[in-house]
């Protein structure tokens, strides 16, 4: 038995995940939502826990936004199951395979897409702000500003998915 026949059941884990994904929400545009917005919140996430690390000596400020940090993990999380199942039923009802949405699905769909991507950039933008709140707590510097803005950042996501949800009602 050679070496590559050995190797290649290492990866069928991986291989089966790919393809369950694959099955509920497609190779095109309603996975790249799925999958932009689910890296935007393990980034936020790593963040926060890192800040939440860094903060135990801390002054009572850095503190104070390492634990704002971590509360809004609560919602991101809540975000994401609802991305999960938004862009699965919108794969089920609209398989879009490409990156660009077919003019019949767009006009059935309405401004979604835009929507999910909208929700995945500040969702991205949460965790470059919980990423400045923690190099301010690192040196020394105020945190308030940039915990104030990741909290306006998830409060954004919440209302776009909440939109999204909305409109795929709608539809």
């Amino acid at each position: 038995m050679g070496i590559l026949s050995r190797l290649t059941g290492l990866f069928s884990p991986a291989e089966h995940a790919a393809r369950e994904a694959d099955r509920e929400f497609g190779t095109g545009v309603w996975r790249q939502h799925h999958d932009r917005f689910m890296r935007a919140v393990d980034r936020f996430y790593e963040t926060a826990v890192a800040l939440g690390r860094e903060t135990g000596d801390s002054t009572e400020a850095a503190q104070d936004a390492g634990e704002q940090i971590a509360a809004l993990t609560a919602p991101l999380n809540e975000a994401a199951g609802q991305v999960t199942e938004l862009t699965r039923r919108l794969h089920a009802r609209w398989p879009v395979e490409g990156l660009v949405v077919p003019a019949g699905v767009r006009s059935a769909c309405g401004p979604l897409p835009e929507r999910l991507s909208q929700a995945a950039t500040k969702a991205a933008e949460a965790g470059q702000a919980a990423a400045m709140a923690r190099i301010a707590v690192r040196t020394g510097q105020d945190p308030a500003a940039p915990t104030a803005a990741a909290t306006r950042f998830v409060g954004d996501v919440t209302a776009l998915i909440d939109e999204c949800t909305r409109l795929d009602a709608a539809s």
